[in-house]
């Protein structure tokens, strides 16, 4: 009988990344249970690049990039899936290896607008495929994802009834009509395939929410093995925060299009001053959204939850504290864009500094080069962040770990085993871990020393 290869599309704001991150820190307990969640980044280093997401995710790899204009500004984002791409077929290579022994599980909230494409094609490479959704009720759904809007996905610069009436749109139609969706889905991979969940407290099982919850479907305890738990906080902005991170946001206009580095001191001072559970519906605005997805909530309920009372959501609250919007005078918000822009160029400055200092830093470091070749030792994040931040002629990586021998990173660094290498006199050797000892006990043996033959990267880069 085939293993099975389970599809976990979100939905947004349904716990996604918490989720991710758990399946992915427990992987080795996972296969206990037949059970592997891959890690593709790692596996396909050629593959992984800008458009694919944190380590944890594993089904951001079939989108192709494009870029997107908001306002006068250009953005990189993941565009739609290329079923053509040879990066398409070599994915699903890699998938398939992994099927041959055990059940496989993908996670990608994204998939879920391009779900059906997405599994005619799937069904083509494997035939034995389940697919998981969550939903949330839309009107909080709504409220939080425009709260995500506005932190940084997009950037956006409306407010949320702006957004309601414009963009917001958009993502009703795609995002919020679970049924038609649904109903896809079904056709393609049979109704006895697809899991839905209701996003709410009272209906997750277990005591950890969706994590519990989920792996109660794979009909794994949580409770047992001494699993690893992740704490997530993805934060979002309260009270005053929101509104000053909006019109933050507008300055992309004048030309600062990279804003994502300044959102960890927004969501700090909004943890600490914002206040909590407001919504941005009042009462009547809520219900009458609300009222959009009533009837075919129902559906939902009696066609995929098997209630007979049509109930799909059981917390029926409208009475949800309003935010107190407080638009400011266009005095205030010049003011917040005019220290906005300042802090900004400020920082351009500052990595304008800190690139000239990495060059210098380069030039020291390698002083002891001479004609020898320049190698990397370890292939890991801190090897990806100085081939990113310099532009320093690296052809070579050598990495103790087995698994990765012949990988390439970025299409054209190989990564060799350092078994390999008969003679190291010929190489200089940067070591780009932050945990060193048994590397230099390594390379001491070949008859290499420190700072004649090979220099530790964490001594002269801030490392975190």
């Amino acid at each position: 009988m085939d293993n099975t290869l389970l599809i976990h599309m979100g939905r947004h704001k349904t716990g996604t990344t918490a989720l991710q991150i758990f399946l992915h820190e427990n992987n080795e307990l996972l296969e206990k249970y037949g059970w592997c969640y891959p890690d593709l980044k790692k596996e396909l280093p050629e593959v992984y690049n800008w458009r694919c997401g944190g380590a944890e995710k594993n089904g951001d790899f079939f989108y192709k990039e494009r870029e997107v204009k908001y306002g006068d500004v250009l953005h990189k984002e993941r565009g739609e899936i290329d079923f053509f791409s040879e990066d398409w077929h070599k994915i699903w290579e890699q998938i398939l290896s992994h099927l041959e022994g055990k059940n496989v599980i993908l996670s990608e909230e994204a998939l879920w607008y391009v779900a059906e494409e997405f599994l005619i094609n799937a069904k083509e490479k494997f035939k034995n495929i389940k697919v998981i959704i969550y939903l949330r009720r839309q009107d909080t759904a709504m409220e939080s994802w425009w709260n995500q809007m506005i932190k940084g996905t997009r950037y956006c610069c409306k407010t949320f009834h702006e957004y309601l009436k414009s963009d917001g749109m958009e993502e009703i139609e795609n995002g919020f009509h679970y049924l038609k969706k649904l109903d896809q889905i079904s056709r393609i991979i049979g109704k006895e395939n697809l899991v839905v969940r209701a996003y709410e407290k009272q209906q997750l099982k277990g005591e950890y929410g969706i994590i519990s919850d989920f792996l109660s479907i794979l009909d794994i305890d949580l409770k047992c093995d001494g699993w690893k738990e992740y704490p997530i906080h993805n934060t979002r902005l309260y009270g005053n925060f929101i509104e000053i991170k909006r019109i933050f946001n507008t300055i992309r206009q004048a030309g600062y299009p990279d804003l994502a580095q300044y959102m960890c001191f927004f969501e700090k001072i909004s943890s600490v001053f914002g206040k909590k559970d407001e919504g941005y519906f009042n009462q009547e605005d809520r219900k009458s959204f609300y009222s959009l997805f009533t009837l075919e909530n129902e559906q939902i309920a009696r066609k995929y939850l098997h209630r007979e009372d049509g109930i799909l959501f059981y917390d029926d609250r409208m009475d949800f504290p309003q935010y107190d919007m407080k638009e400011c005078s266009s005095f205030e918000a010049d003011l917040i864009r005019f220290f906005s822009v300042i802090i900004c160029d400020q920082n351009e400055k500052i990595k304008y500094l800190e690139k000239q200092n990495d060059v210098f830093i380069w030039r020291l470091m390698l002083n002891n080069k001479k004609s020898r070749e320049l190698i990397f030792f370890g292939a890991g994040q801190k090897c990806r962040e100085l081939l990113n931040n310099t532009n320093i002629p690296v052809k070579l990586i050598a990495d103790n770990d087995k698994d990765k021998e012949g990988q390439k990173i970025y299409g054209e660094i190989k990564i060799i085993h350092p078994k390999t290498i008969e003679d190291w006199t010929g190489y200089f050797v940067v070591v780009t871990c932050v945990y060193t000892d048994e590397i230099e006990k390594q390379l001491q043996k070949t008859g290499l020393k420190k700072d004649e033959d090979y220099v530790l990267a964490k001594e002269f880069f801030l490392y975190d």
